[in-house]
This record gives structure tokens, C-alpha cells and sequence, in this order.
């Protein structure tokens, strides 16, 4: 009969413990350390737009972006930078499973000028980042808002800066690609650019819609695909846009999950 430190109760209960050790600490520091680091950052962002280091805010955004996984428990891993052509402005469309695909975005891709709720120019020191970054915030309630944030964002790509969405409109509930919003495809047809699929991985398992607590149990991966040309996109209708990307998002996904 074995000692009662090597039964399976026991083993058990030490991986339990264990697992919620590290969501106690994965929790505590995303909260505390993390909303501290997010105000440093906006707080040195500002200074540096103010002189005009354009290369410091794109670097500290990258580097904010890894630690906000770092105090979560995990690190970034990165797929299909070969995809990305040095100099090129993307429509970079991704899934959403959780709001950590906001950093997760932002690290792979510097400079990048993001496209969400306009809640999220509210949160303190957060907010004040995303103006720097050029972030183009959109209100689902207005409809006159809706269009010029989508006429902004446009703009944003014709001016070689490349614009990420994510096109499912909010985050999804059962960790699968969601049907997509309309919104993309104009953004698409009025910036003229190749667009680029990404799947990020391992979000929904951290912190997914309307949990409180941080769970580091999944690896964190961003993938990115294959550019979809504009010619080939611009030749079909908005239905079947949304579908083709659709099932470009489903499928880099899926692959990649089955090789995690």
C-alpha cells in the first residue's frame, strides 16, 4: 500500500492546487501589473508622439504586448511571418475570442491601427494608447458613425498604414470562427489592399467573454495565413467575401489547433 503523498487522491489534489495557484497568480498580476504597465505605456506613448518617435511607440507597443502575456503565464508564439511582405499595407482580419487577442495583435503586427467597440477608448491609460496607435473606434449604434469609422479605416490603409478587425464583430462564445460582419468588406473595397487572415489561439482558454479570472492552461499561438489578393476578393460579391474569408479564418484555425 502506498504512502498517502503518492496515492491518486493526493496527486489529484496537488495538480488541482497547483492549477489554481497558477490562476490566482495569472489573475493577480494581469489586474494589478497589468493595468499599471498599460498607463506606463500611454504615459511614455504620449511623450513619444510629442517629440515624434514614431519607432519607440512601435516597439514599446510590441513589447507591451508580450508582457501582457507574461504577467498572464504565458509567452506569444508567432506563425506565417513569412506571409507578411516587409513595406505592405494589410486589411489584417482575425478571429475574436477574447479581449488578449487585442495585445496578441498589436505584438505580431507594429504600427498597426486596430478597428473595435468605441468602449474601449473609455478605459483609463488603455485608451489613451489606442489614440496614439490610430486606433478607429466604431459605435454599433450609429449607423452615420458606423460608415465614417469604415471610411476612416480606408484612409488608414491608403495612407500604407495596415488596419486589423476583427470581423466576427465580438467575441465568440464556444471558441469557433462566428459568421462575419459585413463592416471588413468595405473596409477592403475602399483601401484597395490584399487582406490577411490571422487565427489566434489559446485566448478563449485565458480569458474568455465574461470571465473574471485568467486561465494560462492553453499555449498562445497567432498564425497568419496566406494574403488573400485584392483582385481575386474585389471580383466577388459582399456574400461571398465574407464567406471565402470566413472559411479561411475556420480553416487556419482548425489546422492549427490540430497541430498544437
Amino acid at each position: 500500500m502506498g504512502s498517502p503523498a503518492t496515492t491518486p487522491a493526493a496527486r489529484r489534489f496537488a495538480s488541482q492546487a497547483s492549477s489554481l495557484s497558477r490562476i490566482a497568480l495569472a489573475t493577480f498580476c494581469s489586474y494589478l501589473l497589468g493595468y499599471f504597465l498599460t498607463a506606463i505605456g500611454a504615459l511614455l506613448g504620449c511623450c513619444a508622439a510629442l517629440v515624434g518617435w514614431q519607432a519607440f511607440i512601435r516597439t514599446g507597443t510590441v513589447v507591451w504586448g508580450h508582457m501582457i502575456f507574461l504577467l498572464a503565464g504565458r509567452r506569444l508564439h508567432f506563425h506565417g511571418r513569412e506571409n507578411i511582405r516587409s513595406g505592405a499595407s494589410y486589411l489584417v482580419v482575425s478571429n475574436h475570442a477574447s479581449l488578449y487577442d487585442i495585445p496578441a495583435v498589436m505584438a505580431a503586427f507594429p504600427g498597426i491601427a486596430l478597428m473595435g467597440r468605441d468602449y474601449l477608448m473609455r478605459i483609463p491609460g488603455f485608451g489613451r494608447l489606442l489614440r496614439i496607435l490610430h486606433y478607429v473606434p466604431i459605435d454599433p449604434t450609429s449607423a452615420r458613425k458606423a460608415r465614417a469609422a469604415l471610411e476612416l479605416a480606408g484612409a488608414r490603409i491608403r495612407q500604407g498604414i495596415s488596419v486589423g478587425i476583427f470581423a466576427e464583430g465580438t467575441r465568440t462564445e464556444t471558441g469557433e470562427v462566428q459568421a462575419l460582419k459585413r463592416g471588413f468588406v468595405h473596409v477592403l473595397r475602399a483601401g484597395g489592399c490584399d487582406l490577411l487572415p490571422v487565427s489566434v489561439s489559446g485566448t478563449f482558454a485565458l480569458k474568455p467573454k465574461g470571465s473574471l479570472v485568467m486561465n494560462p492552461r492553453e499555449r498562445i499561438d497567432v498564425c497568419v495565413g496566406a494574403p488573400l489578393p485584392h483582385e481575386r476578393l474585389a471580383a466577388l460579391s459582399d456574400a461571398e467575401v465574407m464567406e471565402v474569408v470566413r472559411a479561411t479564418l475556420h480553416q487556419l484555425h482548425r489546422s492549427h489547433d490540430e497541430q498544437r
